[in-house]
């Protein structure tokens, strides 16, 4: 599975949803650079997160609900 960062999925009734597994999302940062680079790294996560939702939802639609 790959690596979400300080993100997972929840999948419930109402569908999925991000959940961040933590208070700080990022490094603290001290210049321009790596403000950029710690915001990079957090879109990448969720670009993660968001495949893992996809395949929940899908996984979710092939199940019964009764």
């Amino acid at each position: 599975m790959p690596d979400t960062g300080p993100f997972s999925v929840e999948m419930s009734v109402h569908g999925a949803c991000v959940v961040a597994d933590r208070d700080n999302l990022s490094l603290s940062c001290m210049s321009d650079g790596e403000v950029d680079a710690q915001i990079r790294l957090l879109k990448q996560h969720l670009d993660r997160v968001a495949a893992r939702m996809k395949r929940a939802i899908k996984d979710a639609e092939g199940k019964s609900i009764l």
